[in-house]
Formats: C-alpha cells, sequence, structure tokens
C-alpha cells in the first residue's frame, strides 16, 4: 500500500485533494520579479566592462506555497497533483497579481 510522505499530504490538500472546494483551490497568480545575471567568460579590463542588467521577470501559475522567504507556483494543477513547480525567493519579487 503506498502511503504518502507528510510533504505530499499537504500538497494533496494544499492544491485539491481530498475534496476541497473551488474557494480552497490555489489562485493562478502574475509575479513579477528580477533574476540573477551574468558569469562572464575569462578576465576582463575593468575599463572595458560593460553594465549586467538583470533581467525582469514574470511568472504566471497557481500558487501552492506562500512562505515568508519564497513562493511556490505551478505550471498546472489537478484535483491530486500538480506539475511543473517553481520556487522564486521574496527578495526577488516585486509584485504579485491575483489573476483567478
Amino acid at each position: 500500500m503506498y502511503r504518502r510522505s507528510a510533504l505530499e499530504a499537504r500538497l494533496f490538500w494544499a492544491v485539491g485533494g481530498g475534496g476541497m472546494t473551488e474557494s480552497q483551490q490555489p489562485h493562478l497568480v502574475l509575479i513579477e520579479w528580477v533574476d540573477s545575471f551574468g558569469v562572464t567568460a575569462g578576465w576582463e579590463f575593468k575599463d572595458d566592462l560593460e553594465p549586467l542588467t538583470p533581467p525582469r521577470c514574470q511568472t504566471v501559475g497557481f500558487l501552492i506555497h506562500d512562505g515568508e522567504d519564497h513562493k511556490t507556483v505551478a505550471m498546472t494543477n489537478s484535483e491530486s497533483q500538480v506539475l511543473g513547480r517553481m520556487a522564486i525567493p521574496a527578495c526577488a519579487i516585486t509584485a504579485i497579481r491575483r489573476l483567478a
């Protein structure tokens, strides 16, 4: 017999398993955030440096974890499973907007 781990059980309930109502389903959100950028190849003269600008990113997904230190979204959400999770550090997030 298969037994869920504690994390799997929390995710099962968080994403709609166990007869959750529609209002308990994770919200679809747009997260705007700033990513790291760089790691140049080889030595560079300081006088020749071009600025490295971190890219601004947008991610849309189902918010399955809303922690203080990071947010986790899933690309796909079903009654008992998720697919395509991504964790984004809270310090990188510039805005979160609920879409549905």
